[in-house]
């Protein structure tokens, strides 16, 4: 039990990073001036991965 858990914990963070990677990828090609600063991003998406939990 433990270790399916485990992988479904693993697949689920793969799956969020494709999302995330696709997602900046489209936003950088939307605004290539407008962007936020790194460390902004960054703690969002650590928002968004504890709000997932």
């Amino acid at each position: 039990m433990r270790r399916n858990l485990q992988t479904n914990i693993r697949s689920r963070e793969h799956l969020f990073k494709i999302n995330v990677r696709t997602a900046l990828f489209r936003r950088k090609n939307q605004t290539q001036r407008a962007k936020p600063p790194r460390s902004f991003t960054h703690c969002s998406l650590l928002l968004l991965l504890l709000v997932d939990e």
